[in-house]
């Protein structure tokens, strides 16, 4: 385990520089049952793509190693492999922060513990962290911890909504990505409204008019929705 905190020398060892190089896994954790089901997701993300899994937590004051694997529940034979940063201030700047760092991370968060409160269904921090961040980001939901990948071989079934426009295309580069480091099932879900007026954004992919009469139009639309997302 490689300890980094915010007080520590800004000497730079080989084991740092070897960890600085590798894309990153980026899980932040403040000792809540969402921030362990996101550190679980996200060793498995971390093993099945070969990333570096990076433990940040945020604290008023750096604890020691000890400290932070007890106030945690983390045990110390578990965390062998994996870097803990440990950065001081407020938790949405620290976490964007270490995302910066590496243009290949994945962040995962859980969606309540970090500032999340009655009523929510996320967090304060996962929310402005979703706003804010350009990383392919994970929310993870309560009570993921056992979550394994499944299907034919033990891949991950990646499910992305589109509705045509090219915002939501997008989400298609991080999963590209993804594609090339480990075994994933892609599901593209084309979402279509009835009665919805065409997307005024330029680029935008409308679906067929006639949408319960798939021999109006729907041929070419299917060639043509290929063709976009290959």
């Amino acid at each position: 385990m490689l300890f980094r905190s915010a007080d520590s020398s800004h000497g730079v060892k080989k084991e740092e520089a070897q960890c600085e190089s590798a894309p990153w896994v980026v899980v932040a954790i403040d000792g809540s049952p969402a921030s362990m089901d996101a550190l679980a997701v996200g060793r498995v993300l971390a093993k099945m793509s070969g990333f570096v899994l990076h433990i940040l937590h945020v604290a008023d004051t750096p604890p020691a190693v000890n400290e932070l694997l007890q106030s945690t529940e983390l045990e110390r034979h578990a965390m062998e492999g994996l870097v803990v940063d440990v950065e001081t201030g407020p938790a949405e700047a620290a976490i964007l922060k270490s995302a910066e760092r590496n243009e290949c991370a994945i962040v995962v968060l859980g969606t309540r513990g970090w500032g999340g409160s009655g009523g929510r269904t996320i967090g304060h921090v996962a929310e402005a962290v979703l706003q804010k961040t350009l990383c392919p980001l994970v929310l993870v939901p309560p009570g993921a911890r056992t979550w394994q990948p499944g299907g034919s071989g033990g891949t991950i079934q990646v499910l992305v909504p589109l509705n045509g426009s090219p915002t939501t295309a997008l989400s298609l580069e991080p999963v590209s990505r993804l594609l090339q480091r480990c075994p994933v099932t892609l599901h593209i879900l084309h979402i279509v409204q009835a009665g919805a007026k065409p997307s005024a954004e330029v680029g935008a992919f409308s679906a067929s008019r006639y949408i319960d009469q798939p021999q109006h139009y729907w041929p070419h639309w299917m060639t043509e929705f290929a063709a976009r997302s290959s």
